[in-house]
């Protein structure tokens, strides 16, 4: 599954116009989250990245799909 679609399913899910879905949020917070994370471990050894790491810095289109990755855990886990 791609960030893209993570990304619609938090706006989908958690800031939906008119609330459908019964799941409570924090539920839906979780499967989600699994998702991020799970993304996360799965990308491809040349699209990651770890500021701990003593590889040099990757080019801007690597930098730009972790700070997506950040900016869905942020707007995932912000006070509703």
């Amino acid at each position: 599954m791609g960030i893209a679609l993570i990304h619609g399913q938090i706006v989908d899910l958690l800031y939906p116009v008119t609330r459908v879905d019964q799941t409570p949020r924090r539920a839906l917070m979780e499967q989600i989250h699994s998702r991020l994370i799970k993304w996360s471990l799965d990308l491809p050894e040349p699209l990651q990245y770890s500021a701990k790491s003593s590889r040099p810095c990757p080019p801007p289109h690597v930098l730009v799909l972790h700070i997506q990755f950040w900016a869905m855990m942020l707007l995932l886990h912000r006070p509703l």
